[in-house]
């Protein structure tokens, strides 16, 4: 059984592993789903960050171009519980 996390922040880096700012604040909502808004097509690295939690993939890498959404972006914990979400392309 997985239990959601609510409350987690996201750190969302270029390519060259500088800090993004990000157009929204993010954090995951009470069901542990997010969302991430990105204006500018390139690789993105996503760090989450929840008190000491420690997380099985500490950071995922994922391109955000010509999809929409990429869905699925998916971060579980040490304590099992999964924080889902969707990586969304900016609309012009």
């Amino acid at each position: 059984m997985t239990c959601p996390v609510e409350g987690v922040q996201f750190e969302i880096f270029n390519l060259d592993i500088l800090p993004v700012e990000s157009p929204t604040v993010a954090k995951t909502d009470e069901n542990g789903d997010y969302a991430l808004d990105f204006n500018e097509a390139d690789m993105y690295t996503i760090k989450q960050k929840y008190m000491n939690h420690v997380f099985v993939d500490s950071m995922i890498a994922v391109y955000v171009g010509d999809l929409v959404e990429i869905p699925n972006v998916n971060f579980i914990d040490t304590l099992t519980r999964v924080i889902s979400g969707v990586v969304k392309a900016g609309c012009e």
